[in-house]
């Protein structure tokens, strides 16, 4: 995809990878050990229904914003009306469009969450996080970006930047997209008109997806999104599992590196960076349980990469 593209449709998206490549900023997993320790022995990370997130309201909340900001008498309806003068019948077929995967998106899209790491976060992590994640016993893996970033889309998941905004977001982007498109109309008329729609779509998946409430702004989360109905891929397996009780479907995406399609840096020796061991009882042991398991993943130098959480947890 041409960076002029990705400049009109999202400038923003392209400019957050873009700081994340040129920092090498990490990214970092808080979760509980067990899940931990299964990520690193099956060399796989579990994506879940949206449905069956802590913050699903958020999710939800996207939804209904799209809906209003596409109403006939809103700020933001030109965008597609207008967009009829480049291609004729636009508004009917992307209509039908909207109608086709609404449903799909709102209950079968699958994520993980992570967020940004900081350098002076590698000692000690984020407090709010260990107090949000892990349960008794939290561990937070420190990822490299390499993956997370690739511009390969052998498992057709793709990783965005969550966007703190109150409830007008989703209809100024869409009036700033306009914008952009008008001021670039006879670049836009050049194309086909299924690749211009195909922008739009995943500018919109994208922002229903991954808006959040402002008072999550410290948690600077990134989502990872996949979507096995609309978009599958081969090397994406579908598991039915037990968590908390609840028996429910998932997708693994496995931490491999597959060459034949450019997608390198996946593997567990390349891709975990560093672990820490957030505030447990238990820390002391978990610190040899995970410096052996990533010794038996082929990591070298784990008494450097593993350490505990100096953080007292109240």
């Amino acid at each position: 995809m041409s960076v002029e593209a990705y400049e009109i449709f999202n400038p923003e998206y392209f400019t957050r990878i873009k700081e994340i490549e040129e920092s090498e900023k990490r990214f970092v997993y808080y979760t509980s050990a067990d899940a931990a320790m299964s990520i690193i022995q099956n060399e796989a990370v579990w994506l879940r229904n949206v449905r069956s997130m802590n913050d699903y309201s958020e999710v939800s909340h996207g939804f209904d914003c799209l809906v209003d900001a596409l109403k006939k008498d809103n700020g933001s309806r030109p965008l597609i009306t207008y967009l009829d003068t480049l291609f004729p019948e636009f508004t009917k077929k992307f209509g039908e469009h909207i109608n086709g995967w609404y449903p799909y998106m709102k209950e079968q899209s699958y994520m993980i969450c992570i967020s940004e790491h900081d350098d002076s976060e590698n000692e000690n992590g984020r407090l709010s996080m260990w107090r949000a994640y892990g349960g008794k016993h939290p561990v937070a893996l420190v990822l490299n970006n390499g993956p997370l970033v690739n511009e390969c889309d052998a498992f057709k998941a793709h990783t965005y930047p969550v966007d703190y905004q109150g409830p007008d977001h989703i209809k100024s982007r869409l009036l700033e997209l306009e914008g952009r498109i008008r001021q670039n109309e006879a670049f836009v008329k050049s194309m086909n008109p299924s690749e211009v729609e195909a922008w739009i779509y995943n500018v919109i998946k994208q922002l229903i997806l991954c808006t959040k409430h402002p008072g999550f702004l410290e948690e600077r989360e990134w989502r990872v999104v996949y979507n096995p109905l609309m978009n599958p891929s081969r090397h994406v397996k579908s598991e039915i599992v037990n968590l908390g009780g609840v028996p429910q479907q998932i997708y693994k995406i496995p931490l491999k590196n597959i060459p034949e399609e450019d997608f390198t840096g996946a593997a567990i020796p390349e891709f975990v960076d560093r672990i820490i061991i957030g505030p447990s009882e238990e820390a002391p042991v978990l610190l040899d349980a995970f410096r052996k398991l990533l010794t038996e993943a082929g990591c070298e130098d784990v008494s450097n990469k593993v350490h505990y959480s100096g953080i007292p947890l109240r």
